[in-house]
């Protein structure tokens, strides 16, 4: 009797459940140097990404190509951004690249949760915002200075849906070999790749 009450509630589960049924997967894109989960294999487009200037008066367009990895799971969208600062020397403009991201995601909404962050020890910010139409956002913005990439993950769920922690808690920055990349910080701050 108790074992079939617990498979009626596992084929329950199961069935009931959209995000479930459909499984999310483990995304890596070498390209880009990241590993993530995704509710289904993600559309990938391009488009043009505002970055902060500087002080630089060539700089005049503003933008650079920047890659959009996204997925739906119902009315929840995930996505991940990576923006390719490979042709950007100015250090004032790499050095507050997470800061630019940040100022650019709180115009969208009102930020229930702003605070640094860190991932593997890179530097980066976190934020929780309710947008417009009370749907919730989640933002983590991540800067790897070593290949220049700016990772930007965001997840939008509906207001009454729980935080979607298990996406935000799954990137992985990786090297050229696909391995993860981790860093250990001295006591005067320097960074070190851990092997």
């Amino acid at each position: 009797m108790r074992c079939v009450g617990l498979i009626s509630i596992f084929v329950g589960l199961v069935f009931a459940s959209p995000s479930l049924a459909q499984g999310w997967m483990e995304y890596v894109n070498m390209e880009e140097h990241f590993l993530t989960n995704f509710p289904g294999q993600p559309v990938i487009e391009d488009y043009e990404y505002d970055y902060e200037k500087g002080q630089l008066p060539e700089l005049i367009s503003g933008e650079i190509t920047a890659k959009r990895f996204q997925a739906f799971d119902g009315d929840s969208r995930y996505a991940v951004i990576v923006v390719n600062y490979q042709e950007i020397d100015h250090i004032t403009t790499l050095r507050g690249a997470v800061s630019h991201a940040a100022s650019l995601y709180r115009k969208m909404g009102d930020a229930t949760y702003d605070t640094y962050a860190h991932l593997e020890r890179l530097d980066g910010h976190q934020l929780q915002l309710t947008l417009p139409d009370m749907r919730q956002m989640y933002v983590g913005i991540y800067f790897h200075y070593p290949d220049r990439r700016l990772y930007i993950l965001e997840a939008e769920v509906p207001a009454s849906a729980p935080p979607p922690q298990h996406f935000a808690a799954a990137l992985q920055i990786l090297d050229e070999e696909g391995n993860p990349i981790r860093y250990q910080i001295d006591e005067n701050g320097n960074a070190t790749r851990q092997r």
